[in-house]
């Protein structure tokens, strides 16, 4: 059933089964997720970094993987790739910023359902979140554009980087972002864009520059003395011996939906969706009952040391080729309505909608419906 690198699981993970969810949270995911189960794999990048990915394909011809035959780590030199033919349509889902795979946990089972189409989904963990490594103690954290280098190493892992083949982007806020910038840096890559309550990565004023390189080099400087471990030659983060411990997974949901609408306007989350990312988000405290405590990497909160400028987004935006769906919510972030409308007009989308719902109403079975006709549509033009 499970392993220590390799989990296919029905509904839920493991560690998350034996946390007694209630019976009506698990039965509002059932209908997407126990159909279609999801396999955990892990993707070495090339500078070590391990990448956790969730992945779902429809039952029509899906492999049968073995721990002895199929090692669920692939590594940058030892590449298994699966021979299923060139019918299977390929969807790289990009998560938000402290997400993780699971803000993907209706959209990914609904895709690679047979209803769909012939859908190979994989979702990301971005490095520092989820299931995913922490960055090194000199490796920055924060700087946008460094995920892009990790999309295209898990594209390369999961052997999606044929000159031949296309693949479908979809990324939710930071992770439209970072799509966008995928997209743009390589255009031969990506057939469709989906982008979820993102038009663009975050601008900045130029003239601010100073300002910010400031903040973020007092802000380390400040706080790497509390995470990391004094032992000489450690590279090993000392947070999780101060994060704040949670008495159950009940108690960190409540935190998490608070924290949306604590956000910017008028958001929410619901507490389905709030499950999903926060089993996957947090580690038990051993010996200490059903405690939980965070795992995501603390210098995420640390401000960037540098961001785009405006003249920067606009000319990464020109550079997609690709045909793009843009989904709004109508409590989502609070974007200036200027900057939207001049998004869309770079972005040009063939499919714009604004729908029901908040900052995750991918992730939200109340307005999940609603998006995934939206994306169905899109994907099937």
């Amino acid at each position: 059933y499970q392993s220590l690198h390799f989990r296919c699981y029905f509904m839920l993970p493991f560690h998350v089964l034996k946390r007694s969810i209630p019976p009506v949270m698990a039965l509002a995911a059932a209908s997407y997720s126990t159909i279609f189960p999801a396999l955990e794999r892990t993707l070495i990048c090339s500078d070590g970094i391990q990448l956790a990915t969730k992945q779902w394909r429809s039952s029509k011809k899906t492999t049968t993987y073995d721990e002895e035959s199929k090692p669920p780590i692939v590594s940058s030199t030892t590449v298994e790739l699966e021979q299923e033919g060139n019918s299977r349509r390929r969807i790289l889902c990009l998560h938000g910023w402290l997400d993780n795979a699971d803000s993907f946990h209706l959209l990914g089972p609904a895709l690679g359902s047979d209803k769909c189409g012939q859908f190979e989904v994989v979702a990301l963990d971005f490095p520092g979140h989820g299931r995913s490594s922490h960055k090194s103690k000199d490796g920055p954290t924060q700087v946008l554009f460094e995920y892009v280098f990790y999309v295209a190493e898990a594209v390369r892992q999961l052997g999606w980087d044929n000159p031949t083949e296309r693949f479908t982007l979809i990324g939710h806020s930071m992770g439209g972002g970072v799509a966008i910038a995928y997209a743009a840096a390589f255009p031969e890559r990506v057939d469709k864009l989906v982008l979820v309550e993102g038009f663009g990565p975050l601008a900045r004023n130029a003239k601010d520059s100073s300002k910010h390189i400031r903040h973020s080099c007092q802000t380390r400087m400040k706080s790497n003395k509390a995470l990391f471990s004094q032992v000489l030659g450690s590279d090993v983060l000392s947070a999780t011996k101060k994060a704040r411990i949670y008495p159950n997974i009940a108690k960190a949901v409540d935190v998490r939906m608070a924290t949306a609408k604590l956000s910017p306007g008028e958001q929410y989350i619901s507490k389905e969706a709030a499950y999903a990312l926060v089993t996957r988000a947090t580690n038990p405290v051993n010996g200490d009952g059903e405690a939980v405590t965070f795992c995501h990497d603390p210098r995420l909160n640390w401000p960037s040391i540098q961001y785009s400028t405006t003249e920067q987004v606009e000319s990464l935006i020109s550079d997609i080729e690709c045909p793009v769906c843009c989904i709004q919510a109508d409590n989502g972030w609070p974007i200036p309505e200027s900057q939207i409308k001049r998004a869309l007009s770079l972005l040009k989308p063939t499919l714009h909608k604004k729908l029901p719902g908040s900052h995750h109403l991918h992730a939200d079975p109340d307005s999940f419906d609603e998006m995934l006709v939206c994306v169905q549509q899109f994907l099937s033009n």
